[in-house]
């Protein structure tokens, strides 16, 4: 189940070309020589995205057994 979920998630953001982005930092300021700087979005990778949601699970599972 949770990898069908990951499998679908990362489907559907690559097929419509989505992205997630640090909230907190959502522009990385690249180093360049000269006066204008250059940014770039501060996206977060597919596998970091997807373990996050997959420990998000499997965390929230263990919490309903222990619970119930």
């Amino acid at each position: 189940m949770i990898e069908q979920l990951s499998v679908v998630l990362e489907s559907v953001l690559k097929k419509h070309n989505w992205g997630i982005y640090y909230k907190s930092s959502p522009l990385a300021n690249l180093p360049v020589d000269g006066d204008a700087p250059i940014y770039k979005v501060n996206d977060v990778s597919y596998e970091s995205l997807i373990d996050a949601i997959k420990n998000e699970i499997v965390s929230t599972e263990e919490m309903d057994d222990t619970q119930g």
